[in-house]
């Protein structure tokens, strides 16, 4: 007898059903879909416990007639696609047409549809159909799912608490609520509304899920040929400690991409603690024919064309909303100012210039030091409070990668320095040389293993002898970033200290260089440089207002 047998129908359906229905909030992301896809306004959620014993959803999209009601609920039925190239032009969420066969060959599912006054209810209980019926409901469709895997207690046993799926079911719910800004979007568990969206802006809702004001949300903008990026960012020091606030849509659709990921990260760096995620809905636009998205039964995963231009693009708009520093670009309306001369004190140090910096800064007004570390200022009535480490830090980063920029600027030293090579780091400087010229430093290979050093960046100051040594012991930079991560390293070491003293010149131009670039400026490793408290918040805290 062979041993190779087919499988029958009920337990083929049992398996797909497993590829498309992991948990309560896989079937609301495929019913949301159907809705979205019929044109719906509004979509409303009701769950009771969690969703695990009940996932009901109302919708006023255009609704199917009874024989569109009974296909649909047929394995790899749609109204979707009909041809094989369809597939590589899909503009609908679905396409796949096994969502609502899957769904109710593992729940007692119940659908309920109509294109006008008269409806058609199906009851399906285990994949089986039970009973058609006719009824009264406005056009739309309504669709419950009770008791999922209620046929499959193995699968039933893998679910988690009703808190935890409800979670997960929040989570879809934020994904196509920024989506679609135009739809009105409800989640109802017992009665209790958990989460409500009026039709508005991608920056309204973008503030409502993630607890920000407007004006901590940025524009993302950014066009190369066919290809589209748009969304919203939350400022930086806004951000969460968890990866749930990335949210990623092609083409309308939300996915999970490590390469969108990779790049948002790349254009966030400096900007953001490690460990911390930004909260972002970053929107990619391009032909159908770009993107694959028949990858994976759950449509969440995505094969690009190009690659490396979408990474490109995204990085490109996250640095541009973020005004990622270069020569010429304006912040916030002023001119983006040249580093600081360099003056004489502990640690401070600047690009070296024949005249003093103009500046004129009539909103602000320094009070004094807190804990020789931070800088007490008032700008416009509020109260701001300036890590001084952290701004010097990040103003002499940007000096070192504008320095790069025009191919490092030297300073050559009256009296060159010399010091002994050992073993192969003549040969290791000569490969990173290019580098070390464009950060600003000059040297020489001598025989005998001696390294000559003739001059060093205009804002560098300190053992430039110890810089080599350290230099040497990291080995060479793999790329640019390693290079630019070293940058931050050596501006966080050259950087005014706490405890140091502060001469007025350098208030000025470490109040001169935050002004010009705004009170969300990070230092390279993404800490806050500055904290503002309004009067209100300080009232607040005397409890001056309730």
């Amino acid at each position: 007898m062979a041993k190779v047998r087919p499988l029958s129908p009920a337990l083929v359906s049992k398996i797909a059903a497993g590829e498309v229905v992991e948990r309560p909030a896989s079937v609301v992301k495929e019913l949301v879909e159907n809705s979205l896809d019929a044109g719906a306004s509004r979509v409303e959620v009701v769950l009771e416990d969690g969703g695990l014993r009940l996932v009901k959803v109302v919708d006023d999209g255009e609704g199917m007639e009874e024989e569109d009601a009974l296909l649909a609920l047929e394995e790899y039925s749609t109204s979707k696609i009909s041809t094989l190239q369809d597939l590589s032009s899909i503009t609908t969420l679905g396409f796949r047409g096994e969502a609502l066969h899957a769904i109710s060959a593992v729940s007692r599912f119940t659908l309920f549809t109509s294109t006008g006054e008269l409806g058609t209810g199906v009851r399906v209980e285990g994949g089986v159909i039970k009973t058609v019926t006719k009824g009264p409901r406005s056009r739309g469709t309504t669709v419950e799912v009770r008791d999922l895997f209620f046929n499959l207690r193995a699968r039933r046993r893998f679910l988690r608490s009703p808190s935890t799926e409800r979670a997960h079911i929040l989570q879809v719910m934020r994904e196509y609520i920024l989506a679609y800004p135009e739809v009105n979007f409800l989640l109802v568990e017992k009665g209790d509304l958990l989460l409500q969206a009026f039709p508005g802006g991608l920056g309204d809702r973008a503030a409502l899920l993630w607890a920000l004001k407007e004006e901590d949300i940025v524009t993302l903008e950014a066009r190369e040929g066919d290809l589209e990026l748009t969304g919203v960012l939350a400022r930086p020091p806004h951000a969460r400690r968890d990866s749930r606030g990335l949210f990623f849509f092609v083409n309308g659709r939300p996915v999970r991409d490590r390469l969108l990921a990779g790049a948002l990260m790349e254009g966030m760096r400096s900007r953001l603690v490690k460990g911390e995620y930004p909260m972002v809905a970053l929107f990619l636009h391009m032909p159908p024919g770009d993107v694959d998205v028949n990858v994976h039964p759950s449509k969440r995963e995505v094969k690009f064309r190009r690659p490396y231009q979408v990474a490109a693009l995204v990085k490109k708009g996250v640095e541009k909303a973020l005004g990622a520093p270069s020569p010429g670009v304006r912040w916030q309306g002023a001119s983006l100012p040249h580093p600081p001369s360099s003056v004489h004190g502990s640690h401070w140090s600047g690009e070296v210039r024949e005249e003093r910096i103009p500046f004129s800064l009539p909103s602000w007004r320094f009070l004094g030091e807190y804990a020789g570390l931070y800088l007490v200022v008032e700008q416009d009535g509020d109260l701001v409070l300036v890590d001084k480490h952290a701004l010097h830090e990040r103003m002499l980063y940007d000096t070192i990668r504008e320095n790069w920029d025009k191919g490092g600027k030297a300073r050559l030293l009256l009296v060159p320095l010399e010091f002994q090579l050992e073993g192969e780091e003549g040969e290791f400087l000569k490969e990173t040389a290019h580098a070390l010229e464009a950060l600003g430093f000059r040297i020489q290979l001598k025989g005998e293993g001696l390294c000559e050093i003739k001059g060093v960046p205009q804002w560098f100051q300190g053992d430039a002898v110890a810089f080599f040594r350290s230099w040497l012991a990291q080995g060479e930079p793999a790329g640019e970033d390693e290079l630019m991560a070293r940058a931050a390293s050596l501006a966080c070491r050259q950087a005014m200290k706490g405890g140091d003293a502060l001469r007025g010149d350098q208030v000025d131009r470490l109040m001169a260089f935050l002004d010009s670039r705004g009170l969300d400026l990070t230092c390279p490793h993404g800490r806050p440089v500055a904290v503002r408290l309004s009067r209100g918040d300080v009232e607040r805290l005397f409890k001056r207002r309730i």
